[in-house]
């Protein structure tokens, strides 16, 4: 009897390990990046044994969150808001199963549906969803609501679509200029600002001091904890096309470093 409790034993402990193994070698690498350092997961529903949320964001798809029930919802809590454009999940079920997962975003306090819900077939092996695309925009957070047909709900991994694109919510405007009011700066003193994003992207504006004092001024707030996650730059001169004006909206977490070079004019 012992033989075959220490035979079983070994039997188990050999199929953990391929499955393992199957895991880690069967998940295709992820688009995207991964959330920002500082996110908090939370869950309402609990998680079967050691299987715990921030497994979810641990850049390792051979860890897992599984909530032991076929309907869940994991929140991930952002600490400053951030663009998005899509999520991605690897996600497993066993037995064979038909998941449905909708994503939701944290905005002012509230959560509002930002993807339509997305189902597939699942079997036992870690599949990496194709990105499930989002309402674009700015949030302090995700939800992500998946339900199961037969499988206790399992996520691996989450990584989300950052790209940087024009016309972002909760933009910070620039405080126009005022000629006659106050102590006006003299006329002619102007600057250079090259602004170096983390992609290696340059971009370079032709302001008044003033706007650039109003974009240093947002920056460093915006660095010390406050403030909103974009400013918009008046493009001036360089308006081209039919347009009453045009601006370049800067997002701070894309900032690599900027240069300012005062000249008058």
């Amino acid at each position: 009897m012992k033989q075959l409790s220490r035979i079983y034993l070994l039997l188990l402990l050999l199929f953990l390990s391929v499955t393992s193994s199957v895991h880690a070698a069967e998940a295709t690498e992820m688009q995207g990046s991964s959330v920002p350092t500082g996110t908090i997961t939370i869950t309402s529903d609990g998680s079967y044994n050691n299987k715990t949320p921030e497994k979810t964001i641990d850049q390792d798809l051979t860890t897992d969150w599984n909530a032991g029930k076929y309907n869940a919802s994991l929140e991930l809590r952002f600490p400053q808001s951030t663009y998005l454009n899509f999520v991605q999940l690897a996600v497993f079920a066993h037995p064979q199963a038909t998941n449905t997962y909708t994503i939701f975003g944290l905005k002012n306090g509230n959560w509002t549906a930002i993807s339509s819900p997305t189902s597939l077939s699942l079997s036992n092996k870690v599949t990496v969803m194709d990105p499930i695309l989002v309402t674009e925009g700015v949030y302090d957070g995700i939800r992500i609501d998946a339900k199961s047909s037969a499988s206790w709900i399992s996520i691996f991994e989450i990584t989300i679509g950052t790209q940087e694109k024009p016309g972002q919510p909760d933009i910070e405007e620039p405080t126009p200029e005022e000629p006659g009011h106050g102590n006006p700066e003299p006329s002619g003193n102007r600057a250079i600002l090259v602004v170096t994003m983390t992609t290696g992207l340059e971009k370079e504006f032709d302001l008044s001091m003033k706007e650039v004092n109003g974009f240093i001024d947002w920056y460093e707030a915006k660095q010390a904890g406050s403030g909103k996650a974009s400013y918009a730059i008046n493009k001036h001169d360089n308006n081209k096309g039919p347009f009453s004006s045009r601006k370049d909206y800067m997002l701070f977490d894309r900032i690599l470093t900027f240069e300012v070079s005062e000249y008058s004019k």
